[in-house]
């Protein structure tokens, strides 16, 4: 930007004398600088493979950079357990599977383009796949009814539909700009039908193979301004988001995989925020005068998965002796003021967990005494499962358990291929977990016999399947709340299908001398949250 100058006015004696002045430099002026733009770094752990919201599989880099750019009908507040407006501004859910969304006017894409209902509409139905995974009424799977308003029509009753469907797995995308791709998936929808092997060919081909690169624009507080591949990503706040502009100008995000670099560039001032802190950072990070921490409620639960598989645990008896020899409370001591015991399938921070199931609290007598009762042979060993970062809570767990007569060995596998182990069923005893769980239908992919337990460790009860079945198609979410309670008791208390642990809190940190105005909001939605809220600290 050029600077603005004031010419003064000089009285002048004589031709001589400008002359002079002249010859011999400038004249002075009065210069007035422009106000340097307010920019944070944040730290991610790895570069975005891509900002496509087409694309489901986003890492949590991802997460971070595009939730900046595009938006949900609805966000999920997971502090309270409710829908808070989005792009709509209000919902009604009609019927069992007819919902009605009324959206905000005057909002723009970063192009300027107006946002309406026919964006909406188009994303829901661009091809087969949206349609399908979204489980929409494939005859009418959308009515726009006006500009504003657009009602959507699912197949059939779906519990988890607003949380889970719509507030987590939906971003609205821009018609205008992608439309033109579609051209032929749309013509192959009309010619050959929806479920047509051709059609299904041809969409899949621009869905998830045409990666979406350049002329990115959303809603939300920022839009990209730039991208340099292995170097950073630049995004510029939106001055016409219908949220009010953003404090911050500019964000600029940089990636290192190493969480010890990351600490040092926080430590050092070439990041401002960083996403994820290793456990074992917190506390002397506490003690930085010019570094605070947030701490958000963790959505997820840790637990040591037990094959049934395997002879030796067969016995639901040695299962729950398992439970019972776990020190709980040792073990999260571990991770001091970041974890929260969880006794089931469930955050504690869930409105669906239920608080009646047997927590297993430490006994270690009671153990020896179901192990007594099942004929447990003392020395029969078992291998426990563990990836490289868990050393620490595998080897209390191996102590606990030789206490009571159950000898442990210890397998350290890589964690690029620990977690398809398990799920292979490849383990006896493992440490496995889960996070941002927004909806309990988690459990359905979780312990339905046809999923990742049903393998990993040969869970197969029929009566807990056909729960979690009818949990999906019920709307009522108080009728959902008696069912998932119903299948929490069966898997802890009856079948103690695992040891469940805890949960632990999504922990960020950044420089409390460069950012202010951070708003607490556990993942998925915190960092957009976050970010349009903050302001740089002058």
């Amino acid at each position: 930007m050029t600077p603005l100058k004031k010419h003064l006015t000089f009285v002048l004696l004589s031709v001589t004398v400008l002359a002079l002045i002249t010859a011999c430099g400038t004249p002075s002026t009065d210069s007035t600088e422009p106000a340097a733009a307010k920019s944070i770094t944040v730290g991610l752990g790895s570069e975005p493979p891509n900002l496509d919201p087409r694309n489901y599989n986003y890492t949590a880099g991802t997460f971070a950079v595009a939730w900046q750019i595009f938006e949900p009908l609805v966000y999920h507040d997971t502090r309270t357990d409710e829908l808070i407006p989005g792009l709509a501004e209000s919902w009604e859910q009609i019927d069992p599977t007819t919902y009605e969304f009324k959206l905000r006017e005057g909002v723009t894409w970063h192009d300027g383009e107006p946002f309406t209902a026919d964006d909406v509409a188009w994303t829901l139905t661009r091809g087969p796949r949206p349609i399908q995974e979204f489980v929409l009424n494939p005859d009418q799977p959308v009515e726009v009814v006006d500009d504003y308003t657009i009602r959507v029509y699912t197949a059939n009753p779906i519990g988890y539909f607003m949380v889970q469907s719509i507030a987590l797995n939906l971003r609205i995308m821009p018609e205008h700009i992608l439309a033109e791709r579609y051209a032929d998936c749309r013509t192959a929808m009309d010619e050959e039908g929806l479920d047509a092997e051709t059609t299904g060919e041809i969409c899949t081909e621009i869905e998830k193979n045409q990666v979406w690169t350049e002329n990115i624009v959303g809603t939300g507080p920022f839009k990209l301004e730039s991208w340099e591949p292995g170097v950073n990503i630049v995004l510029a706040a939106n001055p016409d988001y219908w949220g009010g502009a953003p404090k911050i100008d500019e964000l600029v995000f940089k990636w290192v995989e190493e969480e010890a670099t990351r600490i040092i560039n926080l430590e050092s001032g070439e990041y401002d925020l960083i996403l994820g802190v290793p456990d074992t950072d917190i506390e002397r990070l506490e003690g930085e005068e010019n570094i605070s921490l947030l701490k958000s409620p963790g959505y997820g639960y840790d637990m040591i998965t037990l094959n049934e598989a395997v002879p030796e645990l067969a016995d639901v008896r040695v299962r729950q002796a398992i439970a019972y020899a776990v020190d709980k409370e040792s073990l999260m001591k571990l991770f001091p003021g970041v974890v929260t015991r969880t006794c089931g399938p469930l955050s504690t921070r869930s409105s669906f967990y239920n608080d009646t199931v047997n927590c297993y609290d430490y006994d270690p007598d009671q153990a020896k005494a179901l192990l007594a009762e099942a004929g447990w042979e003392p020395g029969t060993s078992l291998t426990l499962k563990t990836p490289p970062n868990q050393q620490n809570e595998a080897q209390l767990i191996q102590r606990n358990l030789q206490d009571v007569g159950i000898d442990v060995e210890l397998l350290t596998v890589e964690t690029g291929a620990y977690y398809q182990e398990v799920r292979d069923g490849q383990s006896e005893l493992a440490l496995y977990g889960f996070s941002n769980i927004v909806d309990p239908d988690h459990m359905y992919w979780v312990f339905h016999k046809d999923w990742i337990l049903g393998q990993a460790s040969a869970y197969q009860n029929n009566t807990v399947s056909s729960l979690l079945e009818e949990g999906q198609t019920v709307t009522d979410q108080e009728q959902r709340r008696d069912i998932y309670n119903e299948a929490q008791q069966m898997i802890v208390d009856d079948d103690a299908v695992a040891v469940f642990l805890y949960s632990h809190d999504d922990v960020r940190a950044y420089r409390n001398d460069r950012i202010t105005g951070l708003e607490e909001m556990p993942l998925p939605t915190d960092v957009v949250y976050w970010l349009r809220s903050a302001d740089v600290v002058e």
